[in-house]
Order: structure tokens, then sequence, then C-alpha cells
């Protein structure tokens, strides 16, 4: 700019030209600038578009996991109920032949009657197998109607005992109750029976003869009533935890006889029960060490007699 005030007019002519110079410099700067924000904009936005590709993939992976574990399941499923249909079915109709055409003669009524226990016994194994399967379509469906009662928690778990009494009787195991006699819970009893009933019943095919088993009832310290099992038996492999919360997923076992196993829906209705009603169901297990489940369920459906009793008052 201070050549602009010298006499000689080259002075002025450099001066003009610095002055475009730095015009053209500024444009091709600020050209540069935008040229590197839209850049930069445009790496953001690949980077943001890599990260939900990346993301969708996970979640493409993700289902193709489960229906490749859902068509396994289902593979699984059919093998096994085409061998539990068909064995309790065969026994049925091999029983009633025999009865029918009275091979053993016409006098063998002891033996008839052990054939018709038989077939009672086939008929109550079908009867379980289809009931199984009918509770878990509608847990699955979410047509899950609860008629919820309040009742007390120690003795209902008693009266529950009494359902898997013979089979734990079978197996010389000790069943034991921890749970105070003034909790209350708000649910549906026929549900939480089927869950404490899926929930021994495993406990007992899995735990070897004279062992323990025990259920506990306790508040936690949010108020929340905390259901559990307890059983020091063969335990479950950590790589089947999962899959033994899903339909028709069995894990790793040499304890249970192969005809006591069932076909793996014990638990999953009894976590959509759970579930159902709101609660939290947890699965912890050692392998070779024992099987411990917890089902807690919201402080909203706890209740303790104490409590109730200075509301009333």
């Amino acid at each position: 700019m201070i050549l602009l005030y010298e006499r000689y007019p080259v002075n002025i002519g450099l001066s003009v030209i610095a002055i475009v110079y730095a015009a053209i410099t500024f444009v091709f700067a600020f050209n540069v600038s935008r040229l590197a924000q839209n850049s930069l904009r445009l790496k953001l936005h690949n980077e943001s578009l890599i990260e939900h590709l990346q993301a969708a993939k996970s979640r493409v992976e993700i289902a193709l996991e489960r229906a490749e574990r859902a068509n396994a399941a289902k593979t699984t499923f059919l093998s096994h109920m085409s061998h539990e249909l068909r064995t309790p079915l065969n026994a049925i109709l091999g029983f009633a032949e025999i009865i029918r055409d009275q091979i053993m003669g016409v006098r063998a009524d002891n033996r008839y009657q052990e054939y018709a226990a038989n077939i009672h016994t086939s008929g109550a194994h079908l009867l379980t197998l289809v009931n199984d399967i009918l509770d878990l379509g509608r847990v699955e469906a979410g047509r899950t109607d609860l008629k919820e009662t309040q009742f007390g928690v120690r003795e209902f778990i008693c009266d529950t005992l009494r359902f898997v009494m013979p089979q734990a009787s079978r197996k010389r195991l000790e069943l034991r109750v921890e749970s105070g006699a003034e909790l209350q819970l708000f649910a549906d009893c026929r549900a939480v029976r089927q869950i404490l009933v899926n929930l021994l019943s495993n406990a007992i095919k899995f735990t070897p003869d004279g062992g323990c088993i025990s259920v506990r009832a306790e508040l936690t310290p949010s108020h929340e009533l905390c259901l559990s099992v307890f059983d020091n038996g063969a335990g479950i492999h950590y790589d089947d935890l999962r899959i033994v919360l899903e339909s028709f997923g069995q894990g790793r076992h040499e304890i249970a006889k192969s005809e006591e196993r069932g076909i793996g829906l014990g638990l999953p209705i009894a976590k959509g029960l759970a579930e159902a009603h709101g609660a939290a169901f947890h699965l912890e297990s050692q392998l070779g060490v024992g099987t411990c489940v917890r089902v807690v369920f919201p402080a909203t459906r706890a209740r303790v007699l104490a409590q109730i009793a200075s509301k009333a008052s």
C-alpha cells in the first residue's frame, strides 16, 4: 500500500498487482477453506454411514444367528418330539392290544391292571407334553391372562412341593423351604405354581441321588420379592446357559436319564411366565457345583403381613 504514495507510475502498477494478488489469494484461501470444510463434512458423513452400516451388519448377523439357532432348535424339537410322542403312543397301543385281545388269558387280572396303569402313565406323559407346548405357545404369543390374587408365600411353597415330592423321594433328595410366614405375593397363583414346579422338576432331574434342593423366598433391599431355587446337582456348562433358556434348548448333562430329560420347555415357560408378571429371571450355574434360579418380582407385588396390618389399623 505504501507504493500508492510513490511518484512513479511503476509503483502504482505494482500496487495494483499486489492488491489483485491479495484478492486472488483471499478468494483462493476462502475456496480452499470451504473445500476443506466440505471434505470434513463428507468424511464425517461417510464415517457415520460406515457406523450405521456396521451396526446394520451386526443386527443382520445377530438375526441370522438367531434364525440359525431357531432352525437348529426346530430340528432338535422335531427329533425329540418324534421320540417323545412315539414312545408313549407305542406303549399305549401295545398294552391296549394285549388287554383287548386278552393275550395273557382271561384270568390275568393283575397283569391287565398293571398294563392299564402303564397306559395311564403314558397318557399322562403325553398330556404333559401337549400342555407344555400349548403353554409355550401362549407365552410366546403374549396371550398369558393373569388372574391375580394375594397369597402367603411360605404356605404356597409348601403346598407346591407336594407336586414334586414323589420324584424327589425316589432319588432320596432333601427339599428345604426358607421363607418367612409374613411374606405375601400379589400374582397369578397358578402361573407362579407352574414356574416353581418347572424349576423344581429341573432341579430334581439334574441332582444326583441324596442331593439337596432349597426353595427360598425373601425381600431384597429394594423391597422386591425374590423366589429362588438352589440345588447341588450337575450344574450347567457356561456355554449352555443361553441355550437352556431358549425354546427346546437343552444343555449337556449326564445325570438325568434319557427318559427324564424332556424336550427343553421347562425353563423357557418359567421365564415367560415370570416376565408376564414383570419379574426378572436370573439363571446362575457352575458345572459340578449346582444351579440357582432367581425370580425377582417387583416391589409392587410384594407384601408383608406386618405392613398390611399397620395400614389396616
